[in-house]
């Protein structure tokens, strides 16, 4: 079994996977559009780092498990900080648009946004 660590990471991933269907289900596309992306984003954030990228290719019989390796875990700080990135960046580009006079795409950057920050304060 794998530490707490990673069960805070997988607990907030499935809430994530829940609230997506649940916007699927009612058509809610800034909600699917965002709960898709923080989604990605978890898995992003636990990705294996290549270390050894140079390393040659060793064949394996098929079926083999020998390749695999334990995601990354996130503690509930680094999550926190995942969370605040994704709404930041939102954020960001919301008033790049609005600078640039695109006030609608920016609006629905900060709602977005809007989202995120539920998700953070929960």
């Amino acid at each position: 079994m794998t530490g707490h660590l990673t069960d805070i990471a997988g607990q907030f991933r499935a809430r994530l996977r829940d609230d997506l269907k649940a916007a699927m289900q009612t058509r809610d596309s800034l909600t699917v559009g965002v709960t898709r992306s923080l989604i990605a984003a978890i898995d992003n954030a636990q990705a294996v780092k290549l270390e050894n990228a140079g390393e040659p290719y060793t064949q394996r019989a098929f079926g083999s498990n020998g390749t695999e390796t334990a995601r990354g875990e996130l503690t509930s700080k680094s999550l926190g900080a995942l969370l605040e990135r994704e709404a930041g960046e939102r954020r960001q580009a919301a008033d790049i648009l609005a600078a640039h006079g695109r006030d609608e795409e920016a609006e629905v950057l900060r709602a977005e946004a809007e989202i995120v920050d539920q998700y953070r304060r929960a």
